[in-house]
C-alpha cells in the first residue's frame, strides 16, 4: 500500500494553544501523535506509550482488523516483550517489522508520527481522559468544517455544470443555418412567448 501523505489543507486542530496537524493518507484521516504529545506537555510520551502491553495489544488488534498485510508472526515478538524493562521499540521498528499501516512516521523537517484517527484517540486516552475528549471534540469540529467546504465546492461545481449546459445550448442554437428551419422557428416562437408572459 502506497503511503502518500497529503495535508488536509489549512484545516488543523488547536488544543492547549498548540496546532495538531491532520493528514490524508490513502484517503483516511491520520492525526499527528507528535503534535498531540507536545500539546499535552509530554513530548516523550510517544516512546513510553509504545512500550506498554495495552498499547501493543490495541495496535495489533487494529492492524489485524484493518491491514491484510500485517505480519502477525512479527507482532507476537512485540506482544511477548511488551511491558518489560528491556523492551524499548521505536515507532520505525514497529512499522517496519510488522508492516503496520495504522502509524506512519516521517523523519526530518516537518516530519512527525501520524496515526489513524482510531489509534490517535487511543493515544489521547493514554495522555489523559480530558485530552481524549478535547481531541475528539476538536476533530469533530474539523470534520464539520471540512464537510462545509466540500459542500461549497459541490455547489460551485453544480453552477459550473449548469453554465456549461446553457452555453452549449446557446452555441448549438446560434450555429443553426441562417435559413429558418422548422425547429428554429419553434424555438424562436417559444422564446418570444416567454417574453410576453
Amino acid at each position: 500500500m502506497n503511503k502518500k501523505i497529503s495535508s488536509v489543507g489549512n484545516l488543523s486542530m488547536v488544543i492547549n494553544q498548540s496546532q495538531i496537524n491532520v493528514a490524508k493518507i490513502n484517503s483516511q484521516d491520520y492525526i499527528c501523535l507528535t503534535d498531540m504529545a507536545k500539546s499535552a506537555g509530554a513530548e516523550r510520551a510517544l516512546h513510553s506509550w509504545l512500550r506498554t502491553k495495552n498499547t501493543i495489544d490495541f495496535l495489533g488488534f487494529w492492524e489485524q482488523l484493518n491491514n491484510p498485510e500485517f505480519k502477525v508472526h512479527e507482532f507476537v515478538y512485540f506482544k511477548n516483550n511488551a511491558g518489560a524493562n528491556s523492551f524499548n521499540p521505536s515507532i520505525i521498528e514497529w512499522i517496519e517489522k510488522t508492516n503496520a499501516k495504522g502509524i506512519v512516521s516521517k523523519r526530518g523537517r516537518y516530519g512527525g508520527t501520524y496515526a489513524h484517527k482510531d489509534i490517535a484517540f487511543e493515544f489521547g486516552t493514554w495522555l489523559s481522559p480530558e485530552f481524549k475528549l478535547l481531541i475528539i471534540t476538536e476533530f469533530q469540529r474539523l470534520k464539520a468544517k471540512e464537510q462545509k467546504l466540500d459542500m461549497n465546492e459541490l455547489k460551485k461545481q453544480n453552477i459550473r455544470e449548469k453554465l456549461f449546459s446553457q452555453l452549449s445550448f446557446l452555441f448549438t442554437f446560434l450555429s443553426f443555418p441562417r435559413k429558418p428551419s422548422a425547429l428554429r422557428l419553434r424555438l424562436e416562437e417559444r422564446e418570444s412567448s416567454k417574453l410576453f408572459v
